[in-house]
């Protein structure tokens, strides 16, 4: 029989932008996915989450970055192979 695994309850825009803040600031590492770490940024900065549900939250919102972060190198990798040209697409509403 499969065990279920509780649900986790996802964070909202305020807790991402104080995670965020203290990345950038170079107060959290989230290259480090270690327990101890996590658990450090935790009790740290989050004492009102669970361990589980921080620690969940945590490594997707370290991965979520880390791929924005791909993207947008790639991006600018991209717009400097086009002599610097960056594109900028903008939707077409037409209202009859």
């Amino acid at each position: 029989m499969p065990t279920l695994l509780p649900k986790v309850k996802k964070w909202g825009k305020a807790d991402e932008k104080i995670l965020f803040d203290h990345i950038r600031t170079g107060a959290v590492d989230i290259e480090d996915l270690s327990l101890e770490n996590i658990e450090r940024v935790r009790q740290a900065y989050f004492s009102h989450r669970t361990s589980e549900n921080f620690r969940r939250n945590f490594r997707d919102y370290a991965a979520r970055l880390d791929l924005e972060e791909s993207y947008h190198g790639a991006r600018c990798r991209a717009a400097a192979e086009e002599g610097g040209k960056t594109r900028v697409c903008l939707p077409l509403f037409i209202v009859v």
